[in-house]
């Protein structure tokens, strides 16, 4: 292969052979073998990308309610401070007595 790699002017079909050929009952074996832990990879690999996505979605949900939380806060500020007083007309007038 390394030899093929070097030698880029190859082009077409190679024919190649090891030198200590494998039946093939052997060699289906492991190509099997090599699908089963393909197979599991590609499972673990879709776990994995719906517990980060399930996380997102909690910590999305989570920011949401923390930002109304602080939006709530700031309109009840904002509320109190924009209020007028209560008029205190027709009342007593408080002087310091020193």
């Amino acid at each position: 292969m390394n030899w093929l790699i070097d030698h880029e002017a190859i082009d077409g079909v190679v024919n190649l052979a090891a030198p200590h050929p494998v039946p093939y009952a052997d060699f289906m074996q492991a190509l099997q073998v090599a699908h089963q832990i393909a197979a599991q990879q590609v499972e673990q690999t879709q776990k994995l990308r719906g517990l980060v996505s399930q996380q997102t979605t909690m910590m999305a949900t989570w920011y949401q309610s923390e930002q109304a939380a602080k939006d709530l806060a700031q309109t009840r500020r904002e509320d109190f401070f924009e209020t007028t007083p209560p008029s205190t007309s027709g009342g007593q007038t408080m002087e310091p007595r020193w």
